[in-house]
C-alpha cells in the first residue's frame, strides 16, 4: 500500500528501448494521464489536530476543483469502504452483469492523508488493469472519480486464448527475447482509450536481480503480440 501520497499515478512506460527494441516498436497508447488524487501535504500540525476524527478530518472545501476524471461530487458522507463501493455504483452505471468493482487499495490506514477506497473494475471476474474508479471521503462531502471511457469499450473472450506457455513463446521469437519469464497472472488491459477491445492478457515478470534489467510485460493471451512492457527502472 503507498503512504503519504494521494497520488496515483497510473503511467505506462512503452518505452524500453534500454531493455529491447520490441518495447518500443509495438506497445499500446500510453496511459500518463490518469485519474489523479490530490497532491495536497499534510503538515505535521494537521496531523496532530486531525487525530482521532473521521475521514482522517479533511474538508471536501480543501480539494482542488481542477480534477479531469470526477464524476460526482456531492454532500454525501461516508465513513466505510462499503458505503464507498455503494456510493460508486450510485454514480457509475455498469455495462452489464459480468461488470464489478474490486476494492484494490485505501487509504485508510494512513491518517496523513485524504481517505479514499480505490476500486478496480473486473470483468468475468478477471481485474481490467488500468481502470481504477477512486471514492474520496471528507467529513462534510465525497467525491468520485475514474477512467470512465472503459465504460465504452468491448472486452475479449478469456475462453479464446492460447495456452500461457505457447504465448510467451511465440513473444519470445517474435522479439528476439530468450530471457527466462516467470508467469504472474491472467487479466485484461485498458490502454486509455475508449471504443476499442481491451485485450485478454497474460502478465510475465523477468527479474535477473538488477533493476536497470528487470521488467514486466503484457502478451496478448489470443495471438501472443506484445500489449505493453513496463521497465523496472527507467534510466
Amino acid at each position: 500500500m503507498r503512504r503519504n501520497k494521494f497520488l496515483r499515478s497510473i503511467a505506462v512506460a512503452l518505452a524500453a528501448a534500454a531493455l529491447f527494441s520490441g518495447c518500443n516498436a509495438n506497445n499500446t497508447e500510453s496511459t500518463s494521464s490518469a485519474p489523479a488524487r490530490d497532491t495536497t501535504e499534510t503538515t505535521e500540525g494537521s496531523v496532530t489536530e486531525t487525530t482521532g476524527t473521521f475521514n482522517h478530518g479533511y474538508s471536501i472545501s480543501q480539494a482542488s476543483t481542477d480534477r479531469p476524471y470526477e464524476i460526482k461530487r456531492s454532500d454525501d458522507v461516508l465513513t466505510n469502504k462499503d458505503q464507498a463501493l455503494e456510493y460508486l455504483n450510485t454514480c457509475v452505471e455498469l455495462p452489464g452483469k459480468d461488470f464489478k468493482f474490486v476494492l484494490t487499495d485505501t487509504s485508510e490506514n494512513d491518517p496523513g492523508a485524504y481517505m479514499w477506497y480505490e476500486f478496480t473494475l473486473s470483468y468475468k471476474d478477471f481485474i481490467v488493469m488500468n481502470a481504477e474508479f477512486t471514492v474520496i471521503t471528507f467529513t462534510d462531502g465525497t467525491i468520485c472519480e475514474g477512467r470512465s471511457p472503459v465504460l465504452t469499450c468491448t472486452f475479449a473472450d478469456p475462453t479464446d486464448v492460447i495456452d500461457k506457455d505457447e504465448a510467451l513463446k511465440i513473444y519470445a521469437g517474435n522479439y528476439k527475447d530468450d530471457r527466462e519469464y516467470k508467469y504472474l497472472e491472467k487479466l485484461y488491459y485498458f490502454s486509455g482509450k475508449g471504443n476499442n477491445e481491451c485485450p485478454f492478457v497474460y502478465k510475465f515478470k523477468y527479474d535477473c536481480g538488477n533493476d536497470l534489467e528487470n521488467n514486466t510485460i503484457l502478451i496478448n493471451a489470443k495471438t501472443g503480440d506484445m500489449v505493453g512492457c513496463w521497465p523496472d527502472a527507467i534510466d
